[in-house]
């Protein structure tokens, strides 16, 4: 898991600079897992049965594959917001991928949730720091269908990707996001920017689940 934070300060007259950061950290859940469990106990109605001497013997056994539900992301890059003009919001996003288990040529069902540094009433707050104090963002995530805000801590579910070719490239395809399938975007209103001072930086925690 790759956690990466810069920041740098600049003055400028009558106004600190803001340079909020964003890292993302990937949450996979279920990456590897197919196991397959062979059950030789007579006793159980999936037990094998033995094989009688004779000229021929035959014997059964049974067989339970456990197959673990599947989820990936990736292609997420840090978002730098910059300077603050003194005026407005901040925004950035980024273009990302995601996949899990899938059927082909159809639309696949995803969660997403969404954590940020906290505060000292939610663990999961979307919040920045300067080292004494807090600003705090808003996140927004669009699938294949329409954009929505995520709430920090809480599970979105109902999300959507397609999956057609340009998904085994992503799959398949290295590390990097050749056909994004959603977006991610955070945005700091100007409310909050006008109560800090300094360098804030953060980190924003997505965690993809299969439904």
């Amino acid at each position: 898991m790759r956690r990466l934070i810069t920041s740098r300060r600049i003055c400028i007259p009558d106004y600190v600079v803001k340079l909020p950061f964003f890292t993302f950290q990937l949450l996979q859940r279920a990456i590897f897992g197919a196991s397959i469990l062979f059950f030789l106990l007579a006793d159980i109605s999936l037990a094998a049965t033995q094989g009688t001497r004779g000229p021929t013997s035959t014997s059964t056994v049974g067989i339970v594959v456990v197959n673990n539900d599947l989820a990936w992301i990736k292609g997420l890059n840090d978002i730098a917001l910059g300077t603050w003009s003194g005026t407005g919001d901040m925004s950035g996003n980024d273009d990302i991928c995601v996949a899990t288990n899938f059927t082909f040529f159809q639309f696949n069902n995803y969660r997403i949730r969404a954590s940020g540094n906290g505060d000292t009433s939610d663990p999961s707050a979307f919040t920045l720091s300067n080292g004494v104090q807090d600003i705090y963002y808003r996140v927004f995530f669009t699938d294949a269908n329409a954009q929505v805000e995520l709430l920090p801590g809480q599970l979105t579910s109902g999300l959507q990707y397609f999956a057609d070719f340009g998904y085994l490239i992503n799959v398949f395809g290295g590390p990097g996001c050749p056909n994004p399938n959603a977006n991610v975007e955070v945005r700091v209103e100007e409310a909050q920017l006008a109560t800090g001072s300094g360098t804030h930086t953060g980190t924003l925690t997505l965690e993809l689940v299969p439904e």
